[in-house]
């Protein structure tokens, strides 16, 4: 008969725990401090998992932020760019079109000029 030396330490300590339990149940004043210590044993558990859970949803919002604000910025560069880019091309055309009415006026003037050159000699 094998003796119970190599019993499972744990199927002992299961079986201790139960009867620790069974006597603290039968006296009604320790049974509601062990059901008070097991409801906020369940508590600071869930409040754990909740405190995890919330760090993790902070994390990511935060991994959110920065990737935000990195598009963000990066959007901002090129918009500073497509502005800049914008300003030299309208500067371009302003610049275009008033060589363009000079050079109009230039015309105009020795057209006139010469209207007026023909209209005196006759």
């Amino acid at each position: 008969m094998p003796d119970k030396i190599g019993a499972d330490f744990n199927d002992v300590l299961r079986e201790e725990g139960a009867q620790s339990v069974a006597k603290k149940l039968a006296n009604p004043v320790d049974a509601k401090a062990l059901l008070k210590s097991e409801i906020q044993a369940i508590k600071s558990k869930d409040n754990e998992h909740l405190a995890i859970d919330n760090t993790k949803k902070l994390h990511r919002i935060n991994q959110d932020t920065i990737i935000g604000v990195d598009v963000n910025a990066k959007q901002t560069a090129q918009l500073k760019a497509l502005d800049t880019n914008v300003r030299k091309q309208l500067n371009r055309i302003a610049e275009s079109y008033k060589n363009d009415v000079i050079t109009h006026n230039q015309t105009l003037n020795k057209t006139t000029a010469a209207y007026v050159q023909k209209e005196l000699e006759r």
